[in-house]
């Protein structure tokens, strides 16, 4: 009976110590990335995109390639998203992630949806309905 006892007393200050480690771990939500990622309108200075939303997130953070690097170019929590004050005749690619926060934490699916695209050139004003004649 004490061996019983000993074993009763041990296993449960193991089930105790399982019990309180594993409330204090969280494992990061599995989140599906956006699909079909598309340019809805570009213009000389910014871009307008647009995405299918994906379920079980709270928000989209969205990258632009700048000089070879990845940068955040904002967070939003609809499904489009215009990028600004960019520079004309540019290439540019953005990639949307889908976001969600727990507590303070922010977690971002793993896969991306992507597109490129460049921005047009800038055109000088024409005028019109100007009469030619001596100044």
């Amino acid at each position: 009976m004490t061996n019983i006892r000993k074993i009763t007393a041990v296993l449960l200050c193991f089930l105790t110590l399982f019990s309180l480690f594993s409330l204090n771990v969280s494992a990061a939500p599995l989140l599906k990335a956006p699909e079909n990622l598309r340019i809805v309108s570009v213009s000389a200075d910014s871009v307008s995109l647009e995405w299918d939303a994906s379920t079980g997130n709270s928000g989209y953070r969205v990258y632009s390639l700048v000089n070879g690097s990845w940068k955040i170019a904002g967070d939003t929590t609809k499904t489009t998203a215009t990028i600004k004050k960019l520079n004309a005749s540019t290439t540019y690619a953005f990639a949307v992630k889908s976001g969600t926060k727990i507590g303070t934490k922010v977690y971002l699916s793993s896969e991306y949806a992507y597109v490129k695209t460049k921005t047009k050139a800038l055109v000088a004003p024409t005028l019109t309905g100007v009469a030619g004649g001596n100044y």
